[in-house]
């Protein structure tokens, strides 16, 4: 074990040891003038398992900031702090530890990998950010140095837990392709033992984020590449947002898990639902979430992204009541779209909670069957080609049932092109019976094709009407 009492605005290099104990004390200031804008206590290029930062007096200077750079720390922790005003920095260092102690006036990372997991608990100022020009370079220098490999580093898991923190500040101006590797995961938990301020997080990428707790201060997350997002038991008091988000390029097994969280004060913009490989909403309130400019899949099909599973990681695991929540998740989509008027994506959550409601086991088979047909015959209000093909589909047959039927098909005559240009008064719902021939000509038939003719022209023209105006409808 070695105990080291730094000396202000010295710097501490190349040392190596097992465990180090840093003793930050009121005797080392004595005759030290402040110096603005240098670090207080500086160690660079220091190799050790263990590093404890004790302050067990009280000193009054106007700034005590301690840094660490192009280290390895094998696990970072804070004994005691008793003065004000100390800041720790770490740069373009390989650490890991916890540190729970809430009068750290502020701690930052900057360009550091992080050895599995790092812990931040109660701390009030937290910044983590990733620097861009040179940033492989410079590593690759130093790694090598420690015989380790920069890209076999950046693929091994590497996670910040931040609980109870007032202030947060996640952001990077490296660009994609530097980031796409970086297997990093943040943790974000709100509790109400500390006052929350605010949250941001901006233009990294994450393999996964994790929020849960009640968040008493505005949270931002933007133009943010996140493989999987976790809110749990989310319920926060001031606005949060979520900006321009989506999956890493090939999301192949990407994942949102929202599990019992109330969303009224969340607002999802440009976020790209339909990226996701599975999307999980359990047990949560959202109908007054507001959604703008998102992606969600444009057919009822695709949707099978989205399930209401406890666990996102187990979608075998539907609850005996799948498609009742499916409906109800629907519709708390759609009053969720509707408020901010959006009405293309409003009528299409209506759409799809009608196939939801059509799965429900104990609906009326009467229901059932009317549901089924206006999804046939109009995609329940999407699609009026549907109604246009239906009654092509349907009418011709029902055309050539009336020829036969008055003797004027599949007979010993010759063809007759007239009546191809009478197909067009048959489906006109107002034509006579006898618009072809006289009523002499008759069959028994020929009457009933003729009204049950009409029934369906009427059918599917109120499917087209009623689709073609589905942006007039209120």
């Amino acid at each position: 074990m070695q105990v080291i009492n730094p000396i202000p605005y010295r710097t501490v290099t190349n040392q190596k040891h097992q465990e180090l104990i840093i003793e930050i004390r009121k005797a080392d200031f004595s005759g030290i003038l402040f110096e603005d804008g240098k670090s207080t206590f500086s160690f660079d290029s220091i190799d050790c398992n263990s590093v404890v930062i004790k302050n067990d007096d009280e000193i009054d200077f106007e700034q005590i900031h301690l840094t660490f750079t192009n280290s390895f720390i094998g696990n970072l922790t804070v004994a005691s702090v008793n003065s004000k005003n100390l800041h720790i920095s770490i740069f373009r260092s390989v650490v890991s530890g916890k540190i729970e102690n809430d009068k750290i006036a502020g701690i930052e990372f900057l360009n550091c990998f992080i050895n599995n997991h790092f812990f931040l608990i109660n701390q009030y100022k937290v910044r983590i950010g990733f620097g861009k020009s040179g940033y492989k370079t410079e590593w690759e220098v130093l790694l090598r140095n420690r015989g380790l490999d920069y890209d076999k580093l950046r693929k091994e898991a590497q996670s910040y837990h931040l609980n109870d923190c007032t202030i947060i500040d996640v952001s990077s101006e490296l660009t994609n392709p530097d980031t796409a590797n970086i297997q990093l995961d943040l943790s974000l938990l709100y509790t109400k033992k500390v006052s929350h301020q605010s949250t941001g997080v901006t233009g990294v990428h994450l393999n996964s984020l994790s929020i849960s707790g009640i968040a008493q201060g505005p949270v931002s997350i933007e133009n943010t590449r996140v493989k999987n997002l976790y809110l749990y038991d989310f319920s926060p008091k001031e606005p949060v947002s979520f900006y321009n988000i989506e999956p890493f390029p090939v999301p192949t097994d990407s994942k949102i898990g929202i599990h019992k969280c109330n969303l009224d004060n969340v607002w999802f913009d440009n976020v790209y639902f339909n990226k996701y490989a599975r999307v999980s909403l359990y047990r949560t309130k959202f109908s007054k979430t507001t959604f703008t400019s998102c992606n969600f899949p444009e057919y009822y099909s695709n949707f099978d992204t989205f399930m209401p599973i406890e666990n996102v990681h187990y979608p075998e695991k539907r609850t005996s009541n799948d498609p009742k929540d499916m409906y109800e998740i629907f519709l708390q989509l759609k009053k969720a779209v509707e408020a901010t008027g959006n009405y293309y994506e409003a009528q299409k959550f209506q759409a799809f909670s009608n196939n939801a409601l059509n799965r429900i086991p104990d609906i009326p088979g009467s229901d059932k069957f009317i549901l089924w047909s206006s999804r046939w015959s109009n995609a329940n209000g999407l699609s009026y080609t549907n109604a246009i093909w239906g009654l092509l589909i349907f009418t011709i047959p029902m055309y050539i049932l009336y020829l036969w039927s008055i003797s004027r098909m599949f007979n010993c005559n010759g063809f007759d092109s007239s009546l191809v240009g009478s197909y067009f008064s048959f489906i006109d719902i107002t034509h006579r019976p006898d618009f072809i021939t006289d009523k002499k000509e008759f069959t028994f038939f020929t009457l009933i094709i003729d009204y049950f003719n009409k029934l369906l022209v009427g059918f599917f023209i109120y499917q087209f009407v009623a689709a073609f105006r589905k942006y007039g409808k209120k």
